[in-house]
């Protein structure tokens, strides 16, 4: 009879040990939906960051992993022993998005603990079985450069759809600019346009301008204007430097169905540079004549403001007159066939400035 009495024991210490279970399961969501009301001003509490702390605390002592991972964003600035508590407790629950970000710790170093590949790459492959599109993405970028794995780009193709398919932009963004490119798979000009789109869609902005900016030129097929100027105007008020000359552009010229305005293009224009735009640069310079723009429009890579530069070193206008050196670099970029300096060459044989006609 003793070991059914020690059966039955065991079977009702088992079942107290549920409904505790159970209780405090419930009482932690109860603590973690009281924690959302404060925290986001919602089911008539006014917004109160501490009580709405307090709250995620009680919750997070209860094992509420999404509690847990609330704590830890909370406390990422001012207590990173703290952050790092509550995000391993609710990693190690299972929590999706914790298990990425703890890849990140420990691929970056943060909150106090030493960069671990080891360690970054477990937490990682965790989440990526745990359905995290972020991890995923991370990882098709540590295969794609061979980065603390070896390089496999046919893997990193696979994670970069998984990814995208799971409706992260950041994957579908570098999908389309490797069809784009053909720098690791096929070049497939199509399958870009398809990925900038839906990238765009889901709010990124660098694909939304880009794929703009490919529309309004007709790139890869025909002209789409009217989707081309939501594109670069929903891009442009996030201050996209290509989408703000683009419109710019249109401004100047009074094209593609925008009103004639050079005020306004004169603004957008000096913000897409501010924003290390060099065609807008170069646009400014040259509407202006302006040899500070062109030089700035050059520091920031153009090659058709160097070949200005070299023509006004050559003539001793804006700046200081070396004919020598100005013709050697206008010649160096006429021969890499940049089409302003080949323009002006002829121009100087043309004329004789400097040289015989």
């Amino acid at each position: 009879m003793k070991p059914r009495r020690l059966s039955f024991l065991v079977l009702f210490l088992w079942t107290v040990c549920c409904v505790c279970a159970q209780n405090a399961s419930v009482q932690a969501e109860d603590f973690f939906n009281k924690a959302e009301a404060y925290n986001n001003g919602l089911n008539g509490c006014e917004k109160n960051a501490a009580l709405a702390q307090d709250f995620y605390l009680k919750a997070a002592n209860l094992n509420h992993p999404t509690a847990q991972y609330n704590l830890f964003r909370i406390y990422f600035d001012e207590n990173p022993d703290n952050a790092f508590k509550w995000l391993t407790k609710s990693a190690e629950q299972g929590y999706v998005p914790a298990m990425g970000v703890m890849g990140n710790v420990h691929y970056m170093g943060l909150l106090g603990q030493p960069k671990d590949a080891g360690k970054a790459l477990d937490w990682y492959k965790k989440a990526v079985d745990a359905g995290s599109p972020e991890a995923t993405y991370v990882m098709a970028r540590l295969y794609l450069d061979g980065q603390y794995v070896e390089r496999d780009v046919n893997y990193a193709y696979i994670l970069l759809e998984k990814s995208a398919e799971l409706n992260y932009h950041e994957a579908m963004y570098v999908l389309a600019i490797q069809y784009e490119d053909g720098n690791y798979f096929e070049r497939d000009t199509q399958k870009a346009l398809y990925w900038y789109e839906k990238a765009a869609k889901e709010g990124n902005i660098e694909a939304c301008g880009y794929y703009g900016h490919l529309l309004l030129n007709g790139t890869y097929g025909e002209k789409e204007i009217a989707k081309a100027l939501i594109c670069l105007e929903n891009a442009a008020e996030y201050g996209h430097p290509l989408a703000l000359y683009d419109l710019a552009i249109c401004y100047y010229y009074g094209s593609n169905g925008l009103e004639h305005d050079k005020d306004k293009a004169k603004q957008m224009l000096i913000q897409s540079s501010e924003g290390g735009c060099a065609d807008a640069s170069l646009f400014l310079a040259d509407v202006n004549n302006d040899i500070n723009w062109y030089l700035k429009a050059a520091e920031q890579g153009s090659l058709q403001a160097e070949a200005e530069i070299a023509y006004y070193m050559i003539l001793g206008k804006y700046i200081e007159r070396d004919k020598a050196q100005g013709f050697a670099k206008l010649e160096a970029l006429a021969n890499q066939g940049v089409s302003r300096a080949l323009a002006l060459m002829a121009d100087i044989y043309a004329t004789g400035t400097g040289v015989k006609r």
